[in-house]
Formats: structure tokens, C-alpha cells, sequence
């Protein structure tokens, strides 16, 4: 999972963005750079014009969208992180980068074990009314049944569930046509939790796992991840 700095010449607007390795496969992928032959994907250029482009733009990475852009200056850092033999964990304060909400967390946890899984865990405030889309970006074959997906890819599954909120469910959807210049996405599904405008806090909660069965989670908040010493 990715902190940063959305300042940065070279930055997409990736704060919060995340990869998922599981089973010698990459189930989340990161698009990468869209080419400099492309007018304006060039850093240090017109920055309203490249983050007009898929590829930097928020909506092309596997974080959160609240209708708009992350904010050019938004800075992010990793709040807490842990890592025992049983599980490990890091939690990103991505709220600088968002103008709709306030307190604006990231959490991603891995789980060791006999039926080892991957939390990832958002929390945030809306200041008023705003819609807010969770994207993952993947290679895989995606099949999607209410609050769960199954990837297959490589002869591997991974099984995703949204555990939180209630009623949430996925989409799969191809992304943006890319026209030449634009590198090619073909290949590339988003699995999608998409939630209508609403107000107040929220938590989005989705666990990965490559177990036969998807493992029963209890939801603590993210405040209380980090053990009291």
C-alpha cells in the first residue's frame, strides 16, 4: 500500500493505492506510466492535462474515488504499521488527499496462517454529499455474485468478499477505451464497490484470500489495530 506525495513531478494521484501478490500471481496491478508520446503525460508539463489521463488520474489506480481528483498537493503518510509471525499491517492517513472527506484512513492487513487472507479496511468522514468508488485493477478473469468475486488466472483463485457496509456489492467493468497514443489496457478489468452519495462515516471492508472458504472476519476499527502497550 502507498503513501507519498501527490507534489511529486513524477506522482500519479496514487495515494492509497495498493498491489496484491498471492500464489505466485498478481491479482491487483499497478498500470504503470502512460507513454510521453501521449500530449501532456509528460511530468513537470500542464499537470490539469495529465492527470486528465487515465493512467495518472485517480481513477486509474486502486484507491478510493470521491467524484474528483485527488488533490495535487495531498500528502499522505503510514500512521502505524506491525509485523509479527502471525499477522503484519500498515495503516495510510490519506485524508490531505481528499477534499470530500476528513479523516480519511487506509488500513491493509495480512493474515498468516492456516487460512491466510488480506484485509483492506478504509475509513473516512464525508464533509457533505459525495459518491465514492473502491477500484482494484487485474489482470485475472473476474466473475462477480453480489458481495463476492472470484479472479482466476494461471490455473490460481483468489476469492474477495465485501464484508462492509452492509448491502455493498461488486461490479466488474472493462476501463476507458485507450486510443493511440494511449497505451493499451486490453486485458484489464476493475472490480468495483460502487457507493451512491451519502453523508457521515463509512467504512469500506474487503478480505482476500485464496483459502477454500472465506474466513469469518470480526471488523475492529482502525484505531484499534495498533495493540496498547
Amino acid at each position: 500500500v502507498k503513501g507519498g506525495d501527490n507534489n511529486e513531478p513524477a506522482a500519479q494521484l496514487d495515494i492509497g493505492s495498493f498491489v496484491l501478490d498471492a500464489g505466485g500471481q498478481r491479482w491487483a496491478v499497478e498500470l504503470g506510466a502512460e507513454s510521453d508520446r501521449v500530449s501532456g503525460a509528460k511530468p513537470g508539463g500542464d499537470r490539469a492535462k495529465r492527470y486528465a489521463i487515465y493512467r495518472e488520474a485517480t481513477e486509474g489506480q486502486n484507491t478510493l474515488y470521491m467524484g474528483e481528483n485527488q488533490k495535487l498537493d495531498g500528502k499522505s503518510t503510514i500512521s502505524s504499521q506491525l509485523s509479527t509471525p502471525e499477522r503484519g499491517f500498515a495503516i495510510v492517513d490519506m485524508s490531505d488527499a481528499y477534499s470530500a472527506a476528513k479523516d480519511t484512513l487506509r488500513g491493509v492487513m495480512m493474515v498468516r496462517g492456516a487460512q491466510p487472507y488480506v484485509l483492506i479496511q478504509d475509513e473516512y468522514k464525508l464533509k457533505g454529499s459525495a459518491p465514492v468508488i473502491w477500484s482494484m485493477h487485474t489482470r485475472a478473469e473476474v466473475a462477480v455474485n453480489g458481495n463476492k468475486a472470484t479472479l482466476t488466472q494461471a490455473k490460481q483463485t483468489l476469492t474477495m468478499q465485501v464484508i462492509s457496509p452492509e448491502g455493498a456489492t461488486f461490479t466488474a467493468e472493462d476501463p476507458p477505451e485507450q486510443k493511440e497514443p494511449l497505451g493499451s489496457l486490453n486485458g484489464v478489468k476493475v472490480l468495483k464497490i460502487t457507493l451512491p452519495a451519502s453523508k457521515g462515516e463509512t467504512r469500506i471492508a474487503v478480505i482476500a484470500t485464496q483459502a477454500p472458504e472465506v474466513p469469518a472476519v470480526p471488523l475492529m476499527p482502525l484505531a484499534e489495530w495498533t495493540p496498547k502497550k
